[in-house]
């Protein structure tokens, strides 16, 4: 599992309707320690009995929202194996303490995930191209950003910083130019008041050069149970 975002009721009612057992979950993976990855993360690890595994500074930063759990370390770029699942943490540029994406990869098949960074950087880029499943963010539109009346002046700074914030539609475009046709690319982490799926595609189609149909995007609400299947 990556992340835990969500209520633990809400949690075992997505996996209920996608035929997934407590039992099948083997650890669950940490990306930051930001509330909105890790509000049930404690108490579903404490559920399903398996470790928490993330960065040192990630833990540090969650330990007092999460409680007591069984915590396994790693290192950003220090590759780990959970199952038959190979695992490679990148790092990220958020602002958090040590926040990373992870790549899987297992029996010749791989999928890619990154949320909550200000930029991509090589190593991210290759990531993405060799990845045959790709989850990236796409977070906002720099004109709705900049136009958004209830956001104060930080906070867009904040969201629009290259050090500290998230990828614009724009961003997530360019980080797509290089995938291969046959990969299939999932846009993530919409904002709600500042961006929406059909923006988001029509951007990134237009950067990328990727066929508009060729990008789904997956809901900014909780309300997505789809499971991609790689």
């Amino acid at each position: 599992m990556l992340d835990q975002g969500m209520t633990y009721k809400h949690l075992v009612e997505q996996m209920n309707v996608n035929g997934i057992m407590p039992e099948e979950i083997e650890c669950i993976l940490v990306t930051h320690e930001h509330s909105d990855h890790i509000k049930g993360v404690g108490t579903a690890a404490r559920k399903f009995k398996c470790p928490v595994i993330s960065t040192r500074g990630t833990y540090d930063g969650m330990l007092h929202h999460i409680g007591k759990v069984e915590y396994t370390e790693i290192k950003r770029d220090v590759g780990f194996t959970v199952g038959d699942i190979d695992i490679q943490p990148l790092p990220t540029r958020h602002d958090a303490a040590d926040p990373v994406c992870y790549r899987f990869s297992s029996e010749g098949r791989s999928a890619f995930i990154a949320t909550d960074t200000g930029s991509i950087n090589m190593e991210i880029k290759q990531a993405i191209n060799d990845s045959d499943l790709v989850v990236l963010e796409s977070n906002y539109d720099p004109q709705r950003l900049r136009n958004n009346p209830l956001y104060p002046e930080y906070l867009k700074i904040r969201i629009a910083s290259e050090d500290r914030g998230h990828l614009s539609n724009y961003q997530c475009g360019d980080a797509l130019m290089s995938v291969r046709p046959n990969q299939r690319i999932f846009l993530g982490h919409l904002s709600k008041k500042n961006n929406d799926p059909d923006l988001a595609k029509d951007t990134v189609s237009q950067t990328s050069g990727i066929r508009r149909a060729a990008l789904d995007c997956l809901d900014c609400n909780l309300d997505d149970t789809r499971v991609l299947k790689i």
